[in-house]
């Protein structure tokens, strides 16, 4: 796993614990 992947799911998965809290 290259770090550009890994940085996409770290953001992804903020993005979706953030939308997941604020619901």
């Amino acid at each position: 796993m290259n770090l550009s992947q890994s940085l996409f799911a770290v953001c992804d998965w903020l993005i979706f614990t953030c939308g997941f809290i604020c619901v």
